[in-house]
């Protein structure tokens, strides 16, 4: 599986593996179900942790095929065009090919029922959208392979005004959860809003979404986008400053603000469009940046988070917490640490 970060994918999951041995995996022979994943293209990925591209060999139980279905569906977010070059070929009963029964060992298809074998791709049924390289194959009705393979196929996303009402309720549930604050619960709903955001602008389904919406669409659903990330960095620079403070919640909030950066680039959402967020908005980004920078307070940062409080200050002259920020970054660089 060269060029598909899949340990990683697992691990952030956690999903659990029986063993990643190649030798045990491959003299195991009591399969229910043989995946091979490939890729028509090599992958680049975001993940720069070595040995996440190598080809391997996993086993893991059944009871775990959602969790791994699960991490599919991330993939996009961390490899351009997963989604879209992904080569899935499933095996059903490859214990069947693999062990001739015997009087004292009597055959497995009865157990290999259409119900049992139903039961095994739903997983793959239930939440793999957008893929079209998918062959299923071994011991399975072909009605039902070929049934679970179209829904495979199909675009996860596909109605661009139903895509923008979903992600603008999302970003409003968060809203309403945050102000009864339940902060914690209304933050998770924005990550996971921003994170099907990226899937699907890396997703086959996109192309179709903006030529069906064309730049209406796209502007609406890159200033929720926007929003959202300004959200998740608000939440979790808050909790920077509480008593016990956090390095994962720093993470958090720099991956927040450097993901709404990203997405005021040229191109980043169709060719030839560029996201141009409200002065307000903006300042707020910089400001959040500045602030999220000093609490890390880690040496030579000090002139980074200037430059990010004054140009939050130009777009909003005068905001008096912009100005108050600025005194706190000031006074850090004269203490020279």
């Amino acid at each position: 599986m060269r060029g598909l970060p899949l340990r990683l994918l697992l691990n952030g999951l956690q999903v659990p593996v029986v063993t990643s041995d190649k030798h045990t995996v491959d003299q195991f022979k009591g399969y229910v179900l043989g995946v091979h994943l490939g890729s028509t293209n090599p992958m680049p990925t975001t993940l720069d942790t070595e040995g996440v591209l190598d080809a391997c060999s996993l086993m893991v139980l059944f009871r775990d095929l959602d969790s791994l279905c699960q991490t599919l569906t991330d993939g996009d977010v961390h490899t351009q065009g997963f989604s879209k070059h992904l080569q899935i070929s499933i095996t059903v009963a490859p214990i069947l090919t693999e062990q001739q029964p015997t009087k004292d060992t009597p055959s497995l298809t009865d157990f290999f029922s259409e119900t049992t074998q139903t039961t095994l791709l739903a997983p793959f049924r239930a939440q793999l959208r957008g893929y079209k390289s998918v062959i299923i194959q071994g011991y399975v009705n072909r009605d039902l392979a070929e049934a679970v393979r179209e829904d495979m196929g199909r675009d996860r996303w596909s109605d661009f005004k139903q895509v923008l009402a979903s992600f603008a309720a999302a970003k409003e549930e968060g809203s309403r959860l945050f102000q009864q604050r339940k902060t914690s619960e209304g933050c998770l709903i924005w990550q996971d809003a921003a994170l099907d955001i990226e899937k699907m602008v890396q997703s086959s389904s996109w192309p179709a979404l903006v030529h069906g919406g064309g730049k209406p669409f796209v502007t609406q659903l890159a200033e929720l986008y926007f929003l959202v990330r300004l959200n998740v960095a608000h939440v979790k620079i808050t909790a920077m400053q509480s008593p016990r403070g956090a390095y994962y919640e720093a993470m958090m909030a720099e991956d927040s603000l450097a993901m709404a950066s990203r997405s005021l680039r040229q191109d980043y959402w169709m060719s030839g469009y560029k996201f141009r967020p409200s002065d307000q908005h903006l300042a707020k980004l910089r400001y959040r940046f500045a602030l999220a920078i000093r609490l890390q307070a880690e040496p030579d940062t000090t002139d980074r988070a200037l430059r990010h409080i004054e140009g939050a200050l130009r777009l909003q002259p005068g905001d008096a917490a912009i100005m108050k920020e600025r005194d706190n970054i000031l006074a850090w660089k004269r203490r020279g640490y």
